[in-house]
């Protein structure tokens, strides 16, 4: 639940748009797929993450990335 509740809070918070920032691939994936749990689990769909990932940096801001990757989830689970 907490996990949860921390990735809502990740929608509603603005950051300065105007730095990139250091951020953890692993990290923004695994809580898109916490976010997606729900919808993935009624789907019967089961995703598979590289452990690599969690090891790599992107520059961007968290926010938005972790955005891209809940919406590729969701819509890859609809397209199913």
């Amino acid at each position: 639940i907490a996990k949860i509740t921390s990735g809502v809070k990740v929608f509603t918070f603005t950051e300065d748009q105007d730095k990139f920032t250091s951020e953890s691939l692993g990290a923004i994936v695994d809580d898109a797929v916490t976010i997606c749990q729900a919808k993935l689990k009624r789907s019967d769909i089961r995703i598979e993450i590289d452990p690599i990932i969690h090891s790599k940096k992107v520059m961007g801001h968290y926010t938005q990335l972790f955005q891209v990757f809940v919406n590729l989830i969701s819509n890859s689970a609809d397209a199913i």
